[in-house]
């Protein structure tokens, strides 16, 4: 996955509150950790991983066999492939670059739209399982009592080839889909910023004034729209 850290959750699917156990490791951390992750997985937590932070990487969950040989036929082909229950698949695809949280949302979800991944899971900071543990949903559960493995089918870590061209799309749909700001007003004393702006002999001119003295007015006026013009 190419992360220099990374996140685990250890979620007890049983637990009314603090269902989910986390810990922040470094991959060393992470292997020396295996046995400790083995003895809680036993003991009913299923086992999450994902990348520390902002990242290079989009999680595609809950995907078939034919979604994952799809992203390979179109230039998408994951860095990571994990089978998390019989015939149920996670993808990671590696971006080659990091990507702000918002945007690695926005990634996340065209990616689960156009290949048929779980869009409620398409987001920066979803968790994926972590290879090698069981997965102990109940719906998963065999008849002997045992659970399945979460297996690793295939661990590239490469950037898949169709990344610059997506990200140049992503970034544009994104843009595009963003509202428009109105134009910051101009306080500055120019021409220009001056053009739409009234004048005080504008104001004193009104009847509503009732063309009162110089001071007054000046006053009046300081008191009725200055406040909100410095506020804007």
């Amino acid at each position: 996955m190419g992360a220099k850290a990374f996140e685990i959750g250890l979620f007890d699917p049983n637990a009314a509150r603090g269902a989910m156990l986390s810990r922040l490791w470094d991959p060393d951390t992470l292997l020396r950790s295996v046995s400790w992750l083995r003895l809680k997985n036993a003991q009913g937590r299923n086992i999450y991983i994902r990348p520390a932070g902002e990242h290079t990487l989009s999680l595609i969950d809950d995907a078939s066999i034919q979604v994952i040989e799809h992203l390979k036929s179109e230039g998408f082909a994951p860095a990571v492939v994990l089978e998390t229950s019989p015939g149920n698949f996670q993808g990671w695809l590696h971006h080659g670059q990091i990507l702000s949280k918002r945007l690695s949302t926005f990634a996340a979800r065209l990616l689960a739209s156009r290949f048929g991944g779980d869009l409620a899971s398409a987001d920066w900071r979803h968790y994926g399982r972590l290879a090698g543990f069981t997965n102990r949903k109940d719906k998963y559960r065999k008849t002997d009592g045992t659970s399945p493995f979460v297996r690793l089918h295939e661990a590239t870590g490469a950037v898949y080839s169709r990344a610059i061209a997506f990200l140049a799309e992503v970034k544009d749909l994104y843009d595009s889909e963003q509202p428009k700001l109105p134009p910051v007003p101009c306080l500055r004393r120019g021409t220009q910023c001056r053009s739409n702006l009234k004048s005080i002999e504008d104001f004193r001119a009104k009847p509503i004034y009732g063309r009162r003295p110089d001071a007054r007015g000046s006053c009046l006026f300081r008191l009725r729209f200055g406040p909100w013009r410095l506020g804007e």
